[in-house]
């Protein structure tokens, strides 16, 4: 999954960003379609998005994770690097924007729950993975 956002992050056509991926029943700009290659009538989805650079369900799908969604498999989606250049994201808040220096201290995904022994992973911006209690 790393190798596939890295891989999206690369490609000229996507503007060099990460690519704009929602957790269900999240909402967003109407504009964050417009870098991408994805029509109106897609779902900001995993499976959609990175499809082109090799996931499937099979890849999203944590071999422990009995009944994975249909659309997300088996992890949670940040909202903070949707749409954002690797040397420049910002989290927005309502103190202020802050630029992030550290992208491996960033996440895009989690594990949904904790199914490594009372354990998660994390996927982070810079494309390593790290196990958190």
């Amino acid at each position: 999954i790393g190798n596939a956002v890295q891989q999206y992050i690369a490609d000229p056509e996507n503007g060099h960003r990460y690519p704009p991926i929602y957790n269900a029943n999240a909402s967003f700009n109407s504009n964050t379609l417009a870098n991408t290659n994805i029509s109106a009538g897609e779902a900001l989805k995993p499976l959609n998005v990175l499809a082109n650079y090799g996931v499937t369900l099979a890849l999203l799908t944590c071999p422990s994770d009995r009944a994975p969604d249909t659309n997300y498999g088996s992890y949670i989606w940040s909202p903070i690097v949707q749409e954002e250049q690797p040397e420049d994201v910002h989290i927005y808040t309502p103190g202020g924007v802050f630029t992030v220096q550290k992208l491996s201290r960033l996440t895009v995904c989690t594990d949904n729950g904790r199914p490594h022994r009372g354990k998660f992973n994390v996927l982070r911006a810079d494309g390593h993975v790290d196990s958190k209690p």
